[in-house]
């Protein structure tokens, strides 16, 4: 900032209170005003009680935020994020503020990287991997998992592959 107001990446931020501006990290900042993720505000943030958590998720005392947009029907008082743009409430597994859709959520877990597994599927970001041999499975880096059968490329199985002898 400097005495004409306050910058994010070279862009001036529209109405910041520069003599409260503060950064919070993970993209998020606040002034006595508002909430900001980047260079945008977040409106009906509370300012008193907004925070960043993590993986791209901030919220306040009535809403979670994902990257400054409202993830809608979330119980902020049991939201956990979970990293990798993941994260659960007591109901829901979202996936960067979305739903993601069949997900169980008292089994979810993140494995490595944007891949994470419940008790019936293996996910990479948002999308379930298919014909997976759960009980096998392995990881191997963080765009590549294997089970008994298949080698996967982030959600893609790799034609002709050897899982056995499969590494990166």
């Amino acid at each position: 900032q400097d005495k004409n107001g306050v910058y994010h990446k070279g862009k001036k931020i529209k109405n910041a209170d520069k003599e409260t501006f503060e950064t919070l990290g993970n993209g998020y900042a606040k002034d006595k005003n508002t909430a900001y993720a980047a260079d945008k505000k977040i409106t009906n943030s509370d300012v008193a009680s907004f925070h960043p958590s993590a993986g791209g998720y901030a919220q306040d005392n009535k809403t979670v935020y994902y990257e400054g947009t409202a993830v809608e029907e979330t119980s902020v008082s049991t939201f956990t994020p979970l990293g990798s743009g993941y994260g659960k409430d007591q109901n829901s597994v979202y996936y960067e503020g979305e739903v993601l859709s069949g997900a169980d959520v008292g089994t979810f877990q993140i494995l490595s990287g944007y891949y994470a597994k419940d008790k019936q599927a293996i996910y990479y970001q948002n999308q379930k991997l298919w014909m997976v041999d759960i009980s096998t499975l392995s990881v191997v880096n963080p765009f590549y998992v294997k089970d008994k059968n298949r080698v996967y490329f982030k959600n893609l199985i790799l034609p002709n592959s050897d899982s056995i002898s499969f590494e990166a």
